[in-house]
């Protein structure tokens, strides 16, 4: 039998390590970096603005149904002045609950109206200096 032994060493030689040239350098990855943080900008204000026109979209949308409720309203409250206004109305509540009464021909005093020139249309007599003025 022949007993050898042999024995095998992993170590090399002492060497210095060798720089090998990164094929990335710094100047390519912050190109690469630059141009994805471009790519990801554009997209994201691609997405805002069509979030921003949807927002507006739904504000008109509120503002309209804003304006027919106040449409109908201000048609309401028109019907409802002229209700208030109208002079059976008046008359009504005069008579009825102040307890007044028509006035007869002569207690009636005629006013003068001014115009924007400041004419004066109608004198301030009562009827019966009318009447004394026409005999």
């Amino acid at each position: 039998m022949n007993n050898r032994v042999y024995i095998q060493s992993n170590r090399l030689p002492k060497q210095d390590p060798v720089k090998e040239k990164d094929p990335l350098n710094f100047r390519s990855l912050m190109l690469i970096l630059f141009t994805c943080s471009m790519i990801v900008i554009g997209i994201l204000s691609y997405i805002w603005r069509g979030v921003e026109i949807l927002s507006i979209g739904y504000r008109m949308r509120d503002i309209y149904s804003q304006q027919h409720l106040l449409q109908e309203q201000r048609q309401r409250l028109i019907l409802e002045r002229a209700a208030l206004r109208s002079m059976k109305r008046v008359e009504h509540i005069a008579s009825s609950d102040l307890n007044l009464v028509k006035p007869n021909p002569d207690q009636m005093i005629i006013l003068p109206r001014r115009t924007a020139a400041g004419d004066v249309r109608a004198t301030g007599t009562t009827n019966n200096e009318l009447r004394n003025q026409q005999n």
